[in-house]
């Protein structure tokens, strides 16, 4: 192993600590340990780790909350939780909050080794992953009947995709994006597909290393968007048509339409790569 793995190990009983930091240290990894969660974060904050390994009861910060920390200063760091003997529902609830995988008390040492096998190799497969991921696209293809119900659905995955592929999202773009979509949506099942849940909307989603191309199209007669009034003009403030396309041309880098009007392809440059190239 060229570069050894480090690893943050949490608990605030001292031989269960002992056990754990002896245990990893014995197997060449680089271990620090930390009495409670509080202790955890602050050694999180001062120097990477690849993995934190974390009793979920603790003072001052317990494993949940120390988890969550984590992940919101760096979302790749591996995290598992201990739990005590027979309490499933807690590991449930880390797993659900992004936990890699938990270890039960009394730890085995099998069980342990195995643990952290399993979340090295996770390690390397993601690092494989950042490296391939600039020469790498996506493509995401929905279909869906003409209901409202579907709209948020549909936001939230292209918005998880963008962050799998490591895609750098502004904090304004992490809402804009999402908006820009649901608008797109809105306006195809109700202004295209006039609310018929027979009709359908498809969407697609292209991401590359350089921009996010958006298309909704719907079953419906088209449109010349150029008909659609200015929502900005004092004449039309009050009215309601137009203000979705409006958003969306502020939202987006580049809208453009096909020659029916009913397919709208909205596109989001990554100016980090531009800049670079």
């Amino acid at each position: 192993m060229s570069q050894k793995v480090r690893i943050l190990v949490a608990d605030d009983e001292v031989h269960v600590r002992k056990f754990l930091v002896d245990a990893l240290v014995a197997q060449g990894y680089e271990v620090e340990e930390a009495s409670d969660g509080r202790d955890a974060l602050e050694r999180f904050r001062k120097a990477p780790f690849d993995i934190v390994l974390t009793d979920l009861r603790m003072p001052r910060m317990d494993g949940l909350a120390l988890l969550k920390a984590i992940h919101e200063e760096d979302p790749a760091v591996l995290v598992v939780v201990i739990t005590g003997y027979g309490t499933v529902e807690d590991a449930v609830e880390a797993i659900q909050n992004g936990a890699f995988n938990f270890l039960s008390k009394p730890v085995s040492l099998d069980q342990l080794y195995q643990v952290v096998r399993k979340s090295i190799e996770h390690r390397r497969y993601l690092r494989e992953k950042v490296e391939v991921l600039p020469y790498m696209s996506k493509e995401l293809h929905f279909q869906i009947p003409s209901h409202r119900r579907f709209i948020p659905g549909i936001a939230s995955s292209i918005l998880r995709n963008l962050e799998d592929m490591r895609y750098p999202l502004s904090p304004a773009e992490r809402f804009t994006i999402p908006l820009a979509i649901d608008e797109a949506l809105l306006n195809a099942i109700e202004h295209g597909n006039k609310n018929d849940a027979n009709k359908k909307v498809r969407v697609r989603c292209r991401i590359t290393e350089r921009w996010v191309e958006i298309s909704v199209e719907d079953e419906g007669e088209g449109f010349d968007p150029s008909s659609i009034p200015d929502p900005t003009d004092p004449e039309h403030m009050t009215a309601i048509r137009g203000r979705g396309l409006f958003l969306i041309r502020n939202y987006m880098d580049e809208i453009r339409f096909n020659e029916k009007g009913n397919r709208i392809t909205m596109l989001k440059y990554n100016r980090r790569a531009y800049l670079e190239s």
